[in-house]
């Protein structure tokens, strides 16, 4: 009894690690694709630039989820649930990307608006 349970644990924590590992590989292939190279990380003036750990890392996560909220059985369905998460992991990070440079394209013309308009107020009132 202990040792069925303990062959079922070991599955339920290896699935997800292995699920990860496929998602990482996908990542480092839609990087190679995206760049047409593998980029490097590397350290800018303010900021680093992690290249395809990044892609790897993301894709990694996404698949992780993926394989450990589903939990299939056989190892080909791990395959294709790494897969399915790597792929959506990249879509969701660009639509999150995309809505924040919304976010903050909007607030930039919003502030923007306000400083055009005060000094037509003060304009108006010393013409007065």
């Amino acid at each position: 009894m202990l040792e069925q349970f303990m062959l079922q644990a070991v599955d339920v924590l290896l699935q997800p690690l292995v699920g990860g590992f496929f998602g990482g590989f996908i990542g480092l292939y839609l990087h190679a694709r995206k760049y047409k190279a593998i980029k490097r990380p590397r350290k800018l003036r303010k900021s680093w630039d992690l290249g395809f750990l990044y892609d790897c890392m993301d894709s990694a996560f996404g698949a992780f989820a993926l394989v450990l909220a589903l939990n299939p059985g056989d190892p080909f369905r791990v395959f294709l649930v790494a897969l399915l998460g790597a792929l959506n992991a990249e879509k969701v990070m660009k639509y999150l990307s995309g809505m924040f440079n919304q976010i903050t394209n909007d607030n930039i013309t919003k502030s923007l608006e306000k400083e055009i308009t005060m000094p037509e107020k003060d304009n108006n009132k010393k013409s007065s």
